[in-house]
């Protein structure tokens, strides 16, 4: 890249809004929780719920070591993680689940199982566009 380049590229970076919390004045402390399910959901007003996630190995000693809520209570089944949190069902933890793929063997509640099978419907669509 040549100078003239670099002056394109800042004057470009300049004219972006920064985030909103960020102009408004909020700041990021080191002391934030770093779970990325503790704030998820909770704009649609319902009452949190025991969220309940079975991972199949091996995919269950991977999922084993993170922390998906500073509440959640892990167990085993045999070689199954049995993953429980406090949350509300949302669009983000359906996501989260969805991504585990082949390796989930259970969910609860019942409700979310129902929007997890109507995403996956719309993914098998798309599939055979």
């Amino acid at each position: 890249m040549t100078r003239k380049h670099f002056k394109i590229v800042a004057e470009e970076i300049a004219k972006i809004d920064a985030l909103p919390a960020v102009a408004e004045g909020e700041q990021v402390t080191e002391n934030a929780r770093p779970f990325w399910l503790e704030g998820f959901g909770v704009w649609s007003g319902a009452k949190p719920e025991t969220i309940e996630v079975a991972i199949a190995a091996p995919a269950s000693r991977y999922y084993a070591a993170q922390v998906w809520h500073a509440d959640q209570e892990d167990h085993w089944e045999g070689e199954t993680l049995v993953r429980r949190f406090p949350g509300i069902p949302s669009p983000e933890v359906n996501r989260r689940i969805l991504s585990l793929g082949r390796f989930v063997v259970r969910v609860r509640p019942e409700s979310i199982c129902a929007e997890l099978a109507a995403d996956a419907e719309h993914l098998c669509r798309l599939s055979k566009c």
